[in-house]
């Protein structure tokens, strides 16, 4: 599945060198966020097989960039697989 073991982050700053702390910090939200995407457009895609990545961006509030990322990071792991056109296919959850 998607999830990931839980991870345990523990940070060493030194006085003075609290830069790049935050950036580390945030990779963990992003993977959380991206996650929680991934888990909308599967059930997205269960609602509705036909719906384009357009209209996918457009429900998450995120840009088609990011959805194209998604879908493609999700049917390189086996999860979902576009069959058809390009105009008259569909998602299909493996």
């Amino acid at each position: 599945m998607l999830c990931e073991p839980n991870l345990i982050r523990i940070y060493f700053a030194r006085k003075g060198a609290s830069e790049g702390v935050n950036e580390v910090e945030n990779v963990g939200r992003n993977d959380d966020k991206r996650k929680k995407r991934h888990l909308a457009i599967i059930d997205i895609i269960k609602e509705n097989p036909n719906c384009t990545q357009s209209q996918m961006a457009e429900l998450l509030g995120v840009s088609e960039k990011t959805i194209e990322r998604d879908t493609a990071e999700l049917q390189s792991s086996g999860i979902i697989k576009y069959e058809g056109e390009k105009k008259n296919g569909a998602w299909v959850l493996r």
